[in-house]
């Protein structure tokens, strides 16, 4: 399993253990302080006409890189039009993927049933985020004793994850379309940086206290009353090359992990590790296509924003063709 198109670092790894450990899906975050994919370069966040997904171009004056941004997940049985991808693979010198993530579910589950019991427990929630949890709980129909002895993190974990099932979050797509093509089209992949160990920041949950439980119960809120259509709107919106709607998701979840300050840390790696592997690739005359997943691409800071900054020229999707 890897992280190479997957907007959450940590989420990745932690989908092996969900499968074993079923009430750790997407645990909980610290303290909301730092959120390296939360600000977008605007300028940037530019949409396609040409139908099929959005590409932005890096070039100078020999080499052509087209970028294309992904979600980190996809609907069961989202469809898109691969055609602009498969032509640009023809001939590529490359096709540019971020870090891999060392998924070892053994030992994070291990990790999680000996430490069970730190999840549960806690200041029970009060007032109208109270009232939150119990409209949330009752709509998806999840009963009270499931989410009674957890956290309140761990509970909006729990009813993110039914809103979601429904779905069937696909995290090996699009990934494992564009490898298909890129196979069949012969191109090498390269895969930027070393692989990432996510342990650290699942250990750093050990930490967390009451307060950022409840922040984390929000954020999970958020995700089950935006409901499952903004997840796939967005989806369509990737999918016919609208980046502003594939962008409109609620974060939810996503946005707790990226303010958990180990997963901060490995964010910025990866979009270092990935913008210096296509500035690499750069000095290889011909063309490339590289990978990258959509907030991480566009965030100030992140993909495009350290290309530019490098001197490497950026045409958005109005103009890259």
């Amino acid at each position: 399993m890897t992280a190479a198109i997957n907007r959450r670092l940590l989420t990745t790894a932690l989908a092996a253990m969900m499968a074993i450990w079923p009430f750790a899906p997407l645990t909980a975050t610290a303290q909301p302080a730092d959120d390296p994919e939360g600000t977008l370069v605007e300028e940037l966040v530019i949409s396609s006409n040409l139908g099929g997904p959005a590409f932005w171009k890096v070039s100078d004056g020999d080499t052509t890189i087209y970028v294309l941004g992904v979600p980190g997940s996809l609907p069961k049985g989202t469809k898109w039009d691969e055609r602009r991808l498969a032509m640009r693979l023809d001939g590529a010198k490359a096709l540019i993927l971020p870090p891999k993530i060392k998924a070892r579910p053994v030992v994070m589950t291990t990790f999680f049933l000996t430490n069970q019991k730190k999840f549960q427990g806690g200041t029970p929630v009060q007032g109208e985020l109270a009232a939150r949890m119990e409209r949330a709980r009752a709509g998806l129909k999840v009963k009270p004793e499931r989410l009674a002895k957890w956290k309140p993190g761990v509970q909006g974990a729990l009813l993110t994850g039914e809103m979601q099932k429904p779905l069937k979050l696909d995290g090996d797509q699009p990934e494992g379309r564009i490898l298909v093509l890129a196979r069949k089209a012969r191109v090498k992949q390269v895969r930027a940086g070393a692989a990432i160990d996510p342990m650290p920041a699942v250990r750093s949950m050990l930490t967390l206290d009451d307060a950022t439980h409840r922040i984390c119960l929000e954020d999970g809120l958020d995700e089950v009353e935006a409901g499952r259509g903004r997840i796939r709107e967005a989806a369509a919106g990737w999918a016919r090359g609208d980046v502003k709607a594939a962008l409109r998701a609620e974060r939810g979840f996503d946005r707790c992990l990226a303010r958990l300050p180990a997963l901060a840390t490995l964010s910025r790696r990866a979009m270092g590790d990935t913008s210096g592997a296509i500035a690499r690739q750069m000095g290889v005359p011909g063309k490339a296509v590289a990978v990258v997943e959509l907030r991480q691409l566009l965030a100030r800071g992140g993909v495009l924003d350290q290309l530019r900054a490098r001197g490497f020229r950026i045409d958005t999707p109005a103009s890259a063709g």
